[in-house]
């Protein structure tokens, strides 16, 4: 017997004979209680198909108006007023590509409309492939409201993001009717920087490779060229001949609603410089966009 015991027997008998009834009577309300309630499959396969429901690609869609000006010869400004419209199904697009950050990176590719395919979609490297209406004369993508030579372009088109903050990209055109256009190929790069939750500020630089006829051919079709230049003109080959830079801005105003705006700068390089000097050619744009999806 303790020396508790001893002193207090009484005490003793009764703090052992409480705790045991406490401990009992805990085991009981254990035993009696539910256990955690698990998943019914019904609930699994609905938690399922809304996980399947956020990573499916959904039809997705741009639309909006934006104004592009740029300085020509002569110091003539020339303004455009644009619609702007995409719409992406899976990996099917036709039209701009119709997500938003799409539109503050890689701003010395131009943005043309395009009928395409994403070959590949990883989480780094994206591929499309596809088609497009060109117009040789003005060197633009198709415009109703503008004449000129007309071609098909077969498109391919690689990015890659190298970092958060990093884009490469490449683009490879090919005229498939054979109509002046020839071959190009476009390697550019971009950084981005964040500037708030809403607002996005991209740099990009870039150039050019085309073909002979890709150079030539703008400069046969124009009838007020200067005999000499012509002949200039008809003796371009193969190789490097434009060099751009730019900054691209996008600026959340809405939940779908989305402000862009950029400057470019281009000039020739190597031998096109003997018929188009040094000069730079400047250019901007701004637009008001409508993104959304179903």
């Amino acid at each position: 017997m303790t020396r508790l015991d001893r002193t207090h027997p009484a005490l003793g008998r009764k703090g052992r004979l409480t705790a045991g009834l406490a401990l009992c009577t805990s085991l009981a309300c254990l035993a009696q209680s539910d256990p955690p309630a698990r998943p019914t499959s019904n609930q699994i396969e609905a938690k399922d198909k809304d996980a399947e429901k956020e990573t499916s690609s959904p039809i997705r869609y741009v639309y909006g108006l934006s104004v592009h000006a740029n300085e020509q010869p002569g110091g003539k400004l020339n303004a455009k007023i644009k619609p702007q419209l995409g719409l992406q199904w899976g990996r099917w697009r036709l039209g701009l590509n119709p997500e938003p950050q799409a539109w503050s990176a890689l701003s010395t590719i131009r943005r043309e409309p395009t009928v395409g395919y994403e070959a590949v979609k990883a989480s780094k490297l994206r591929m499309v492939v596809g088609l497009r209406l060109h117009n040789i004369t003005t060197g633009d993508g198709f415009n109703a409201l503008e004449s000129g030579r007309l071609t098909l372009r077969g498109r391919l088109y690689a990015s890659y993001q190298w970092s958060p903050k990093w884009s490469l990209a490449t683009e490879l055109t090919h005229d498939l009717q054979n109509r002046g256009d020839g071959q190009t190929i476009t390697l550019a790069a971009s950084r981005s920087w964040n500037l708030s939750s809403k607002d996005v500020l991209s740099w990009g630089a870039g150039i050019k490779w085309a073909d002979a006829e890709h150079w030539r051919t703008p400069y046969t079709l124009d009838p007020t060229l200067p005999a000499a230049q012509l002949a200039l003109a008809n003796q371009l080959g193969s190789g490097w001949g434009s060099m751009s830079t730019g900054l691209a801005y996008r600026r959340t105003l809405a939940d779908n609603l989305v402000f862009v705006g950029g400057i470019n700068a281009s000039r020739p390089v190597g031998h096109l410089t003997d018929i188009a000097g040094t000069r730079l050619n400047i250019g901007a744009q701004v637009g008001l966009l409508w993104f959304g999806k179903w």
